[in-house]
C-alpha cells in the first residue's frame, strides 16, 4: 500500500498563522521592553520628553513582566506608564486563543477522519 501524503487542514493553517502573529506580538512586546540606559532615564524621557531635569516627581520603580510583555513606569505622584504599546497585551492573548482553539478543531477533525478511513 503507498503512504498518502496529508496536507495541513484549514484548520491547521489557521492555528500556524494566528501561532506566527502571536510570535510577533510577542516580539513586538518584548523589544519595546529593551532599554539602553537605566530605568530611570528611560521612563523619565517616556513621560517629558527629556531623561533628567529640575523639578521633576521622584521616579519609585519600573515593573517588567515578560508573559504578557509589560514594563510600568511609577512616580511618587501617582502616575504611570506602559512602555509596551497598549494593544499588544489583548491581542497576544487573543491570538493564542484563536491558535490553540484552531489546533484543537483541526486534531478533532484528523481523529475522526481516520476513523471513517
Amino acid at each position: 500500500m503507498k503512504a498518502l501524503k496529508r496536507r495541513p487542514t484549514r484548520w491547521a493553517r489557521i492555528s500556524g498563522r494566528f501561532a506566527a502573529l502571536s510570535v510577533a506580538l510577542y516580539l513586538l512586546g518584548a523589544f519595546s521592553m529593551l532599554r539602553l540606559e537605566n530605568s530611570y532615564h528611560t521612563c523619565t524621557d517616556s513621560r517629558f520628553g527629556y531623561p533628567d531635569g529640575p523639578g521633576l516627581p521622584p521616579f519609585i520603580r519600573l515593573d517588567e513582566r515578560f508573559f504578557p510583555p509589560s514594563a510600568v513606569c511609577r512616580w511618587q505622584d501617582g502616575h504611570s506608564l506602559d512602555l509596551v504599546p497598549s494593544f499588544v497585551s489583548p491581542a497576544l492573548l487573543i491570538c493564542l486563543a484563536v491558535s490553540i482553539a484552531a489546533a484543537v478543531v483541526a486534531t478533532v477533525k484528523r481523529l475522526r477522519a481516520g476513523r471513517t478511513e
